[in-house]
């Protein structure tokens, strides 16, 4: 669930740089991305990451800061991949390598000045990094209420959207723009008889037989008190067979801190898609004025074997976590030290900072080409 809060007002040029979770501003002087630059540039084949930043300092075609993708090489070599002048939230890269959904804002939807990923509309974009084009699909659907995720035929992509039950996963067709509902019935999956829920930050287990998500039910004062839930990672068949929550959403009571409520966010599947990486709020403190402390943890998707991966009192946010056979790489949100990524080697079980000059966000794999 985690995504920025991209302000439009001037500040410090250094907060204008970051692309946090928390507040981004829009100041003077922003530099126009000119006609000249491609659209797309290739993924070198050595870059093994790829993030979101506000490092190149352009104004959007919407008047919010520019938030562009770029590649990386884990020795700290940048190469920027997109040149759209587009406000970037969730993005992932296709197993193939060839491909990159994204969805980007369209606009400030409610006119608050802001935008954030609840509330104002994002479109899916399709970056084929191959060919150096990008194109819209399905322009008339919000396009992710977190994250995207690519199925293992490099063609469909599941993510969260609005719907008549409040949210729904969604698998579309990124060549016809057609979609189905995946969580229509999930309700029933998991023993209750309320349809309603929120549903968000999927991602695909390997062989795509499962899905990972964010889950809650809608706050409502006949069910919560009008006190928000915590949020908890759940597990669903891709096939609707089966779904179980698989964390209990941590230690913190139901509430909410900066931004966001407490709970987990953000899984990410292991490479053999026994397990998942994910985010959970802590009360240590706060990265940033909009954003709680957080750490990354682990649990194999029957419940069991629950780890945190951030150190012990972590006073940074750490989160929207990247399983891979190179070990879980996450972003470091801290206004202490700045938007970092950082790999954690899950059998040395240590820590290394990826030396990226400049402020990084939402840092993933990119899968190994074939």
């Amino acid at each position: 669930m985690s995504g920025r809060n991209i302000r439009k007002r001037t500040m410090a040029p250094a907060v204008v740089a970051a692309t946090a979770l928390g507040a981004l501003a829009l100041g003077g002087g922003f530099a126009r991305a000119g006609a000249e630059e491609a659209a797309v540039s290739p993924i070198p084949a050595d870059a093994k990451l790829i993030f979101s930043s506000a490092r190149a300092g352009e104004e959007s075609a919407i008047g919010f800061p520019a938030v562009e993708l770029y590649a990386a090489t884990l020795e700290g070599e940048v190469t920027r991949l997109t040149h759209s002048r587009g406000v970037h939230n969730h993005f992932t890269v296709s197993p193939d390598r060839t491909k990159i959904a994204a969805n980007r804002y369209r606009e400030d939807t409610d006119k608050d000045g802001r935008l954030f990923p609840i509330g104002d509309f994002k479109e899916l974009w399709i970056i084929d990094v191959v060919n150096g084009t990008e194109r819209k699909v399905a322009p008339e659907i919000d396009a992710g209420y977190g994250g995207i995720a690519w199925m293992p035929d490099s063609r469909h992509v599941v993510f969260g959207t609005p719907s008549d039950q409040g949210m729904d996963l969604v698998k579309l067709d990124t060549e016809t723009g057609e979609s189905e509902p995946l969580t229509r019935n999930l309700g029933k999956l998991l023993g209750s008889d309320d349809p309603r829920k929120f549903v968000s930050d999927v991602d695909v287990s390997p062989d795509g037989e499962w899905l990972a998500f964010l889950y809650n039910i809608p706050r409502t004062a006949e069910n919560t008190g009008g006190v928000r839930p915590k949020t908890r990672v759940t597990v669903m068949r891709t096939d609707g067979s089966e779904a179980r929550i698989v964390t209990d959403g941590g230690p913190l009571p139901p509430g909410k801190r900066g931004n966001w409520n407490n709970g987990d966010f953000d899984p990410d599947f292991s490479p053999d898609g026994k397990a998942v990486s994910f985010q959970r709020q802590t009360d240590v403190g706060m990265a940033n004025p909009g954003l709680s402390t957080m750490d990354v943890m682990t649990v194999n998707i029957d419940g069991t074997g629950l780890t945190r991966i951030s150190p012990e009192g972590n006073d940074a946010a750490h989160g929207i976590s990247s399983w891979d056979v190179g070990g879980i790489v996450f972003t470091e949100w801290s206004d202490k030290r700045g938007n970092t990524a950082i790999v954690y080697d899950t059998q040395a079980k240590t820590f290394t900072r990826v030396p990226i000059e400049g402020q990084t966000s939402h840092v993933q794999w990119i899968p190994e080409a074939k």
